[in-house]
């Protein structure tokens, strides 16, 4: 148990208590426009971050095709920052992993990559075969970021550029990757034939419609929270295993941009949680409520609790797998922040906002 989860166990019962006294905060608006704090979702975070994933996206595909016309280190090294570049755009739009998208997402950053059937694909398939179409055929580990990765920063440039199939294979992931980025913008966008981008948009909703975006939202969030926790950290440095680091499991262990796709995903979650804009923020409406935790403001201890978790990123200068073996105060330092953020969002928060945590059918359909 998080020192958080002991410290408030009991407070969170008397929060728990005071929530279903108080289950009608979200049958009135008051003079909180939670539909405003919805659509500000959409309009202010969800949809601009698509639409960036969007142009990294297009941006890396072009990128690739650059590279294929004229591989050079130059070409190469153009090609590699623009992976960056998206991937780092890519984990902007994770915590909004919703349940209709997820077809999609599943497809871009399935990790570790599939090195044999990568390689094998490579050697046996006719050159000219590996296109967008044989791609997009493939399993989730055989393509996406991870492949794209391991293709583009495993190995130097003579055997990238010697052989065509290896080519062929590094564009076809990249116009693929686009594909994909392009139809997640439709599914976000009102008035196209996406699923969600209406839902959030629209002029009146009904006050249950209101109340189960926030859940949805809310739940994807806590998820997202728990996997960093998890499988990003945990799991890759021992912790949950109980015993030696699996540097197996670190992510992007050839670009050892780990960190760094760690620290733009927290940055999403900051976003949900206090805004950037002119809609009222998740933080506004915790505010409005009264949400306390030890006599402070909650928007305020969840807000030094994400500072903690910055800085223990910004505490580890070296990748990933280094820091395991090198730096293990500090890999621990972050997995105990995130750790500690976890017990105040899935325990404090939800229940400071009425929220059932159901994760897997967080979608509500």
């Amino acid at each position: 148990m998080t020192r958080y989860a002991t410290r408030y166990a009991a407070l969170s019962a008397v929060i728990l208590a005071f929530a279903l006294l108080n289950t009608g905060r979200f049958t009135h608006a008051q003079t909180f426009d939670r539909q405003a704090m919805v659509t500000g979702w959409l309009t202010e975070t969800i949809l601009p971050l698509h639409e960036a994933f969007a142009a990294e996206a297009a941006d890396l595909e072009a990128a690739a095709l650059a590279f294929d016309a004229d591989p050079t280190e130059v070409t190469l090294t153009a090609f590699r920052e623009a992976w960056v570049e998206a991937v780092i755009a890519y984990e902007r739009i994770q915590p909004f992993s919703l349940q209709r998208v997820m077809p999609l997402l599943s497809q871009l950053d399935s990790s570790p990559a599939n090195v044999q059937s990568i390689e094998q694909a490579i050697s046996f398939q006719a050159e000219g075969t590996i296109d967008a179409a044989f791609v997009e055929s493939l399993g989730s580990s055989s393509k996406g970021f991870a492949a794209l990765e391991y293709l583009i920063f495993a190995r130097p440039l003579p055997p990238l550029a010697a052989v065509q199939n290896r080519r062929d294979y590094a564009v076809s992931i990249a116009a693929d990757i686009r594909r994909i980025a392009d139809e997640l913008v439709v599914q976000w966008t009102p008035g196209t034939d996406g699923y969600y981008g209406d839902r959030f948009i629209v002029d009146e909703f009904e006050l249950s419609n209101v109340r189960g975006m926030v859940s949805m939202v809310v739940n994807e969030l806590i998820s997202n929270i728990e996997n960093i926790g998890k499988f990003h950290v945990g799991d890759p440095a021992g912790y949950r295993s109980g015993g030696a680091p699996q540097l197996q499991l670190v992510e992007s262990p050839y670009s050892e941009t780990s960190i760094q796709r760690l620290r733009a995903n927290m940055e999403t979650v900051r976003e949900i949680i206090y805004g950037h804009g002119d809609a009222p923020s998740l933080a506004d409406y915790m505010d409005f409520i009264g949400a306390e935790l030890n006599g402070e403001r909650f928007s305020e201890v969840l807000a030094a609790q994400i500072e903690a978790v910055f800085e223990a990123l910004d505490a580890i200068d070296e990748p990933f797998a280094q820091a395991i073996v090198e730096n293990p105060d500090a890999v621990l330092t972050l997995y105990t922040e995130m750790r500690d953020l976890l017990a105040l969002t899935k325990t404090d928060m939800a229940n400071q906002l009425g929220i059932t945590i159901t994760f897997g059918d967080s979608d509500g359909d």
